[in-house]
């Protein structure tokens, strides 16, 4: 199946700045839709591969280069730099108006969202606030912080940029932030070994200036409130409590702490209620899951989640509704009373075993998380102090 690719653009909630998109078409019928939210110092065709692979199982895919990122830039120096005035808001707001644009082409098509590492922080903030309609959600790369953590650096950030500016970009904030991701794989061969398994992508990183560029103070200043958003409680019970989730993260994802976070975000979810969460690591995997060695197997399990809960589409729907119903014998109402009762109290039980078994597990990581949380925030104290030394 073949694909057509096209560019466009659209005016970003900033009120100044072009969103450049990509939209990749397959032929024929479109059985499904996936926005794609990029990460951190990236850009949206850097996920080329994977949603041509999308195009040949009939899903169309579109995404955008967030706000200073890629080609959604005044100039060069907009670069890691989001908006002067609510600039996490600006970037949830760029994405929704890509959905609407979608969503108005394909009406009837269930929609999906996938997001990647940041784009995964800003998916899970997206969620509380757009959650409703869509057909599922694939959490990749991601990570947990302890709100308190955030809300530290946060400061850290006003404190800075009240002396040097919202455009300053701190080598201490950004060591704090990525320097430590490279330490498990040393000694490295490069400084982004951390990302990928497969040399050819990091070399192709290493070498492209959109993937090479320091946030500003207002980028980690955004990041991180979009963060201590996504994962503040009140936020996370507005989740639609019926969203099939995905969280898929490599178990060498330094970003997850090597598989702890995304568990522990599952397990959030499911604390919150939530039905459908899904949790899946995979042994060795580095950063970027769908750029590894063994990428066909993420592939595979992503297009398998979507087509699960993507459903059959309209004209299977119909043919099944033109299928001459089976004569059965009849059932008195009592009887049919009786049977339903029984059915929906299985049901019940079955999902409450599968629910106590998964929050028993979830909890076992979330005690051991919560434990590192006050020495981290020393830690991460002392670091800043430290970094502001060399600066």
């Amino acid at each position: 199946m073949s694909t057509e690719k096209y560019d466009f653009s659209y005016l970003s909630a900033d009120g100044m700045t072009p969103i450049h998109a990509i939209e990749w078409v397959p032929d024929g019928e479109v059985k499904g839709v996936v926005q794609i939210l990029h990460g951190m110092v990236e850009f949206v065709d850097r996920y080329d591969r994977f949603a041509r692979f999308l195009n040949e199982h009939g899903i169309y895919v579109t995404g955008n280069d967030h706000l200073g990122h890629g080609a959604s830039v005044i100039s060069d120096d907009s670069h890691g730099y989001f908006a002067k005035e609510n600039g996490n808001l600006c970037v949830i707001k760029d994405i929704q108006s890509l959905r609407v644009r979608t969503e108005k082409k394909y009406p009837d098509v269930p929609y999906f969202m996938l997001g990647h590492s940041m784009g995964s922080f800003l998916l899970r903030q997206y969620i509380t606030m757009y959650g409703d309609g869509l057909a599922g959600v694939i959490i990749s790369g991601t990570g947990y912080q302890e709100p308190g953590l955030l809300t530290f650096m946060m400061g850290v950030c006003r404190t800075k940029a009240a002396f040097q500016g919202w455009d300053h970009r701190s080598v201490s904030i950004d060591k704090l932030a990525l320097g430590s991701y490279n330490k498990a794989f040393e000694p490295a061969r490069t400084k982004n070994d951390w990302l990928t398994k497969d040399e050819a992508i990091v070399d192709a990183y290493n070498q492209n200036p959109w993937n090479n560029f320091m946030f500003t103070l207002n980028g980690y200043y955004n990041l991180f409130r979009g963060l201590r958003w996504a994962e503040d409680p009140k936020e996370i019970e507005k989740i639609p409590k019926d969203l099939p989730i995905l969280i898929a993260s490599g178990g060498s994802d330094p970003v997850g702490n090597m598989g702890k976070g995304p568990q522990k975000v599952a397990g959030i979810y499911r604390s919150a209620g939530i039905r459908h969460v899904t949790c899946v690591l995979y042994p060795g995997d580095r950063h970027e899951i769908l750029n590894e060695t063994d990428h066909d197997k993420v592939d595979r399990d992503f297009l398998s989640f979507i087509e699960e809960h993507a459903g059959c589409g309209a004209e299977d729907m119909n043919r099944a509704q033109d299928q001459p119903a089976e004569e059965k014998p009849e059932e008195t109402a009592e009887a049919t009373k009786d049977r339903a009762a029984v059915t929906a109290q299985d049901q019940m039980t079955e999902e409450k075993t599968e629910e106590t078994a998964a929050a028993v597990q979830d909890k076992a990581a979330v005690t051991a998380q919560d434990q590192m949380t006050e020495k981290k925030t020393k830690e991460t104290a002392a670091a800043v102090q430290d970094a502001e030394k060399t600066e």
